[in-house]
């Protein structure tokens, strides 16, 4: 947060703004852009059904999983698969109305260009205020070399 507004050159008084607002604002489009979780945390998802096998999670930068439940029960033997940057759910058996918690995030010493991603893309929306209330703040994001900056963690598309 200092170093930010250092950089910015953001006045004191709105630290609240920029750590609740533009800040956690443009974390939230970093991980859109790249499917990634940047900040660390436990993320959960829910699927209808999954078959034995490898699936694909929709998030990026898992770490590890916490717990895999189907229809309430826990389900053994459920186990994370990384290929490149993703990760894949490895179930045994299908399974029905299942609930997958892990914990996922960036390590930013290994991603120091989605911090400044983060970092530019806050600094824009810091800089037009004005368009932050309309929503179009992340459409002034020139998406060759800014987007290039979160390809360390982006997923790849998936057909």
């Amino acid at each position: 947060m200092e170093q930010f507004k250092l950089w910015q050159k953001a006045d004191d008084g709105e630290d609240s703004v920029l750590s609740q607002i533009v800040i956690p604002a443009a974390r939230q489009v970093a991980e859109r852009r790249s499917g990634a979780a940047i900040r660390l945390g436990r993320y959960a998802s829910e699927w209808a059904s999954l078959p034995a096998g490898d699936t694909a999670l929709d998030l990026g930068a898992v770490r590890t999983l916490e717990s895999v439940t189907a229809a309430g029960a826990a389900v053994d033997g459920a186990t994370i698969v990384w290929r490149g940057r993703e990760a894949f759910l490895r179930l045994a058996a299908s399974a029905q109305d299942v609930h997958v918690v892990v914990t996922a995030g960036i390590d930013a010493e290994q991603a120091p260009s989605v911090l400044q991603w983060i970092a530019l893309a806050a600094g824009l929306a810091y800089e037009n205020r004005e368009l932050a209330s309309t929503g179009e703040v992340a459409s002034l994001l020139p998406v060759g070399y800014l987007d290039a900056l979160l390809d360390v963690v982006r997923l790849p598309p998936r057909f």
